[in-house]
């Protein structure tokens, strides 16, 4: 959050926590790293090289715990939810509306969310949690995405059988 707010006091503010204690967390995390996580200036913050390092980590980790929130509170209520799912244009138009058709049939209490979109947009969302799941190209190598794994390969030259 103070990363993305660039201001220590409207995170302690969004966060509902004073910004003396916000401060004194993120000295206790500088400590505990052994890095200064952010350049303090006048007019707010900045992320250091190691800040934005652990940032990504954070997200991947707010990322999963989301998922695994999201898994129990189906388990508690029959399968009853919601998933946000990205799709490339490729994958959005020949994959994706049979997939949701027969994941439906499976899961009617499902709420599924679905936003088409290019790599670019979609990437960053799934990074940030915005969405849970994305069919696309393959990321860029400088991206990190836990849990990435492939569904087609151009070398295969056979479509992928998800949907039977």
């Amino acid at each position: 959050m103070v990363a993305r707010e660039g201001n220590v006091t409207a995170a302690a503010e969004k966060l509902g926590i004073s910004q003396p204690a916000l401060t004194r967390s993120i000295r206790r995390l500088e400590d505990e790293t052994g890095f200064r996580l952010f350049d303090r200036h006048t007019r707010g913050v900045t992320p250091t090289i190691y800040g934005k390092a652990l940032l990504r980590h954070a997200q991947l980790i707010d990322t999963e715990c989301r998922f695994a929130s999201s898994e129990l509170e189906a388990l508690r209520s029959g399968h009853r939810g919601q998933i946000k799912i990205g799709g490339g244009p490729f994958w959005g138009a020949a994959l994706l509306p049979r997939a949701v058709a027969r994941l439906h049939s499976l899961l009617p209490k499902l709420q599924v969310n679905l936003q088409i979109g290019v790599n670019n947009v979609l990437h960053p969302k799934l990074l940030d949690g915005e969405l849970d799941l994305v069919v696309s190209a393959a990321p860029p190598r400088s991206i990190a995405i836990s849990g990435a794994f492939p569904l087609y390969s151009d070398h295969d030259h056979t479509e992928p059988d998800v949907c039977p």
